[in-house]
């Protein structure tokens, strides 16, 4: 082999250690966080805070937060108050997770009564006791059983709707009509 040859070879190879030098030195220059598992933290217990308190404690450890509407509550004073998360708190998930955040909503809504088959008064009072009002309906219920006559033969709303405090339950009682003819 010539001299010349054998330059050009060692060029060839110079060059070609190199570029494996530069690949690794790239390679271990890439910060450690890229090829890092992902970081899990434990969900903080936010139950019973404040919207805005629950989304400090959860975004101080590394969380987002969404909030949403949560369930009914009666009890001004649980207004706005986490009911719960998803994740429940002390699960681990990866930082950076979207936890969602449900808050009470005040509401004086309160669950209709089935008044069928009751007198007429014992639905008022059972009406009353569930905060709510009697409104008898113009005609009533034509029946030809004297035991049914007034007794609640229906109502609108109907047994287990909602309804807000203060507001009226339509009654239609049976009213005895006579004897059944043939």
């Amino acid at each position: 082999m010539t001299g010349e040859m054998r330059v050009l070879l060692n060029g060839k190879a110079l060059l070609l250690m190199e570029s494996v030098l530069l690949i690794l030195v790239v390679t271990l220059a890439v910060p450690a966080t890229l090829c890092a598992a992902p970081q899990l933290v434990s969900v903080p217990n936010v139950s019973g805070l404040t919207g805005d308190q629950a989304r400090q404690k959860l975004e101080a450890v590394g969380l987002k937060v969404a909030m949403a509407a949560g369930p009914q509550t009666a009890n001004v004073s649980q207004q706005g108050k986490v009911s719960h998360t998803i994740a429940p708190a002390g699960a681990k998930v990866t930082k950076g997770s979207v936890i969602a955040v449900y808050t009470y909503r005040y509401s004086t809504d309160v669950t209709v009564p089935r008044l069928i088959g009751m007198s007429v008064d014992q639905a008022r009072l059972t009406l009353e006791k569930a905060g709510l009002q009697l409104k008898l309906a113009a005609k009533p219920t034509p029946t030809s059983n004297q035991v049914q006559a007034g007794k609640v033969a229906a109502q609108n709303p109907a047994a287990g709707s909602r309804l807000a405090k203060g507001k009226s339950v339509q009654v239609s009682p049976y009213a005895y009509s006579g004897p059944k003819r043939k």
